[in-house]
C-alpha cells in the first residue's frame, strides 16, 4: 500500500484493525506481531514513503504504550439525527456510569450546552481514563497533548500542505 500511495503521490494513513468483543476478536493481532507491524511501518515512514502517521505513533504503538485520550476535547461524532454519542469502547467499559449514550442533540441543544452538560464532562473523565482504542487519531491527539514534538510537526505538516494547496 505504501509503494501504491507514492505511485498515485497521496499519503496514507494506517490503521490497526478494531476489534469488537464476541465479533472479531480473533483477528487481533498478537502484541508480538502488533510490534512487528509497527517497526516494519515505522522503517517504510523513515524511507520516505507517504505515510500520514507519525514516527511517534509507531514507536508508541511498537513500545506499547498506554495513552490518555482526549478524543472528546477534540471532536464529537453527530449521528444523521443530530445526537452526540459517546465512543462504543467508552460506552462498553462505563455503561454504567455514564447516564446516556446519547449526550445531547445538537437539532435540540447547542454545542455549549452539550459540552458544558454533566453527562459531557463524565464522559471527558472516562475517555482520560482510556488507553483502550486501536484507531491512529486517538494515539495521535494523546501524543500532540503531551507535546510529542515529532507528533506536533507531523499535525502541523499536514495542516500547512492543505493550505498551501488552497493557494
Amino acid at each position: 500500500m505504501a509503494e501504491l500511495a507514492r505511485e498515485l503521490g497521496v499519503k496514507i494513513t494506517y490503521e490497526m484493525m478494531e476489534t469488537v468483543k464476541g465479533y472479531n476478536e480473533h483477528l487481533s493481532l498478537t502484541a508480538e506481531e502488533e510490534t512487528d507491524v509497527a517497526l516494519e511501518l515505522l522503517e517504510l515512514k523513515s524511507q520516505g514513503y507517504p505515510i500520514a502517521n507519525s514516527s511517534a505513533y509507531f514507536k508508541a504503538l511498537a513500545a506499547h504504550t498506554k495513552y490518555k485520550c482526549h478524543v472528546p476535547k477534540v471532536l464529537v461524532t453527530v449521528e444523521w439525527d443530530g445526537a452526540i454519542r459517546v465512543c462504543s469502547t467508552i460506552a462498553e467499559d462505563n455503561r454504567p456510569d455514564l447516564m446516556e449514550y446519547s449526550l445531547g442533540n445538537v437539532v435540540r441543544n447547542t454545542f455549549r450546552e452539550i459540552f458544558a452538560s454533566k453527562n459531557y464532562l463524565k464522559y471527558i473523565e472516562a475517555a482520560e481514563k482510556c488507553y483502550k482504542c486501536d484507531l491512529s487519531y486517538p494515539r495521535e491527539i494523546a501524543l500532540i497533548y503531551s507535546f510529542n514534538s515529532e507528533a506536533i510537526r507531523n499535525f502541523f505538516s499536514k495542516i500547512t500542505e492543505i493550505n498551501l494547496s488552497k493557494l
